[in-house]
């Protein structure tokens, strides 16, 4: 019998079964454990200390559960880079570098000193350490692993400040620490030298390189001609993950820095609300770390201090140094740049963990016998202790900031974003639904609204259930994000009628619509349905040719007519622009009258925007067609107006045609703001000059249509 020909000896040698125990843990435990108000995070770790060696014995740490502890390991530090801000990260560079510096410099001295003088009295004479010994004990306080980084993502506070500069300092510190081990290793074993100095600097310099230049070149073509089907562009993913850990080992540092470099690279290409990144976070936090959770707590050997109270001893001081010195580097960080305590108290809980670097060292420098044995099994509750502390005070003060930070905000508008997507083509409605994505406000939760509208011609049972398959398509796509579809189907006797219906009924205020393949103004999606919309709907309209994905795009220039501030919609295009550069962090260029870029300058700085765009005057459109004629990978918008329209211009009606004649490939949107209705017409006029923004756009309701009517004079003088 088969049953009988199992070994049933522990630990359990039969993988199938030893998966099976681990995903039954990873399910229960932090259900379990909830009840007791304990993070899932500790949970694991302490379900680990059960199921290890040291405790029940009922799984081996090697073979399976230590490579995916490291891939779990890789995956974390990944995450870490893909979600780090860029823009603040740029902006407070200095504060990450200080902070860096701090959390290494600050652990490691006092360390030093502590270990050297004090705690090494504490170890038999014949295994005290030496000098070489304390500095790669004493590197191991400034290490720190983002053990607590799932409880931030569940918190959604990834993006503020004080988890911005403790990623950056966590990189900046723990590559340091690997510098002083390689170049201490080395030394200990008689191989440092100058050849050495400069094989690493020129290693690092070319993995470097290759990570921030070969990979988004890589990356860019790889998402912009590899249709994503089964999952290809996830397995890329983790392809370039690995290979780039791979090249970090090749230039003489740990993995985990490569993985941390790669999702740096990968950043602005993988869009936080795109259904890839949401595959990534899925497979990452309910598989591969909750592997390295529990691997950390299988290293736990708690036997040893029952055993040797000396290690005791030895073993409670450097949790205490561990715990006090990252705390003080916190502190000076808040002194230093005038945080408050809860902020402090946010960094030094994610800032506090000792784990995966950790591990790395301590074994490196027992298997170099630099270190003894007393040192190793003391070291094992420090990693234990600090994982605990680093999970119990970022959940807490992690609560208290995203409380605050939900307080604090004030939404930019009180009408909530609706989104609406005519689509006509199934070959369109991918493109369509992830630029509503990119566009979409994240502060509202009103669904996508995907529109079909069928012809009142007959067969309608046949055409609906024809349109009921091609929005399912658009159902499946945003299945994987957390962002809400709602389809609609309209039947009509006139399809801008339909469109038109399907507006008032559900309070659209974004109108996305596709391009045709012809590019004629009058030949768009829906043909000339489109004049008919226009003509009808005064909400914002935006017509979109993008035949790659947005963030595949090196850089957005924009076209903005003279007087594009006067329009009630201005507000709206300029937030919607900004939306697409945070999700982008493609750099963006103006062109424009100069009173206008002005003012839209003045406009970006007063809402303390994270974007620095460039302004480039403009005098007429052919100079626009000549920076998209010389830049043919970049995304061009342009600004357009109705007819009635304070800042219409003829020649931007025709510049999209021209950009897209002139290169049927070339990205273009064209965004028509929102106007007001005609039975909005004030009675009054006020001088331009001294009024504010909303006092200039109920002026534009007249101004408008005398515009329309000057304009409508001067065609009858030509006759």
């Amino acid at each position: 019998m088969i049953f009988l020909t199992i070994d049933w000896h522990l630990p359990i040698k039969d993988n199938v079964l030893a998966f099976s125990i681990v995903l039954f843990i990873i399910l229960l435990s932090p259900i379990i454990l909830k009840r007791f108000k304990i993070p899932s995070i500790i949970g694991l770790m302490l379900a680990g200390m059960c199921i290890g060696g040291h405790g029940l014995n009922l799984i081996t740490r090697e073979g399976s559960i230590s490579l995916f502890a490291t891939i779990g390991l890789m995956y974390i530090m990944f995450l870490a880079g893909l979600e780090v801000d860029l823009l603040s990260f740029k902006e407070k560079k200095s504060r990450s570098i200080s902070f860096g510096l701090l959390t290494f410099s600050i652990p490691f001295i006092i360390g030093f000193f502590v270990v050297y003088y004090f705690l090494n009295a504490l170890l038999p004479p014949e295994h005290q350490l030496k000098w070489s010994g304390a500095i790669l004990l004493s590197s191991m306080f400034s290490t720190n692993t983002l053990v607590a980084y799932p409880i931030i993502v569940r918190l959604g506070i990834t993006k503020s400040e004080p988890v911005t500069i403790t990623i950056g300092g966590t990189i900046i510190t723990d590559t340091l620490v690997l510098l002083v081990f390689a170049v201490l290793s080395n030394l200990v074993t008689g191989t440092l030298d100058a050849v050495f100095i400069l094989r690493l600097i020129l290693s690092l310099t070319l993995f470097t390189i290759a990570v921030f230049v070969g990979i988004p070149i890589l990356s860019r073509w790889f998402f912009r001609n590899i249709e994503d089907e089964r999952g290809s562009q996830y397995i890329f993913v983790l392809a370039v993950v690995f290979l780039s850990g791979f090249l970090a080992e090749i230039a003489g540092v740990e993995p985990i820095i490569g993985a941390f470099m790669a999702g740096l690279a990968l950043n602005r290409l993988i869009p936080q609300a795109s259904p890839l990144m949401s595959r990534i976070e899925f497979v990452g936090q309910s598989l591969f770390i909750p592997f390295f959770l529990l691997s950390v707590g299988m290293v736990v050997d708690w036997r040893v201090f029952i055993e040797e109270k000396n290690v005791i001893l030895f073993s409670l001081g450097l949790i205490i140094i561990a715990l006090l010195t990252k705390w003080l580097a916190a502190w000076l960080t808040q002194v230093i740049f005038g945080y408050s305590p809860l902020e402090r108290k946010l960094i030094f809980g994610l800032s506090s963990a000792h784990a995966a670097a950790t591990i790395a060292i301590i074994l490196a420098g027992f298997n170099l016998k630099i270190l003894p044995s007393e040192a190793l099994d003391a070291t094992l509750p420090v990693i234990m202790i600090s994982c605990l502390v680093s999970s119990i005070v970022t959940e807490a003060s992690g609560r208290k900031y995203a409380v605050l930070s939900l307080e604090k905000h004030t939404p930019a508008t009180e009408v909530k974003e609706r989104i609406m997507v005519p689509i006509a083509n199934p070959d369109h409605i991918h493109n369509l639904i992830d630029l509503a994505l990119f566009i979409k406000d994240p502060e509202t939760d009103s669904p996508i609204y995907p529109l079909s509208v069928i012809m009142d011609e007959g067969k309608i049972h046949e055409k609906i259930q024809q349109t009921y398959k091609m929005l399912e398509k658009s159902v499946s796509h945003v299945a994987e994000t957390k962002q809400r579809i709602q389809p609609i189907t309209k039947v009509d006797m006139n399809v801008a009628d339909g469109i038109f219906r399907a507006i008032q009924e559900n309070r659209i205020n974004t109108v996305l619509m596709g391009w045709s393949s012809s590019g004629g103004a009058s030949e768009l999606l829906f043909g000339t349905v489109f004049d008919a919309v226009l003509n009808k709907v005064h909400q914002m309209i935006i017509v979109s040719k993008v035949l790659f994905p947005l963030q595949t795009f090196r850089s957005v220039h924009v076209a903005v007519p003279g007087y594009a501030e006067l329009e009630i919609g201005f507000q709206k295009w300029i937030e919607l622009l900004y939306r697409m550069h945070r999700q982008t962090e493609i750099g963006i260029t103006f062109y424009g009258q100069q009173n206008t870029l002005r003012y839209l300058n003045h406009y970006i700085q007063t809402r303390k925007w994270k974007m620095v765009p460039n302004f480039h005057e403009m005098k007429n459109c052919s100079e626009f067609l000549e920076v998209s004629a010389r830049l043919t990978g970049d995304l061009y918008v342009v600004i357009s107006s109705r007819n009635f329209g304070v800042s219409y211009n003829e020649d931007y009606q025709y510049l999209p045609n021209s950009l897209i004649k002139q290169n049927a490939y070339l990205g273009t949107i064209v965004i028509y703001p929102q106007q007001n209705d005609i039975a909005q017409e004030e009675s009054s006029l006020f001088q331009i000059d001294n009024m504010t923004l909303p006092q200039i756009q109920n002026f534009t309701k007249i101004r408008s249509w005398r515009q329309w009517i000057d304009r409508l004079m001067d065609k009858f003088k030509k006759i």
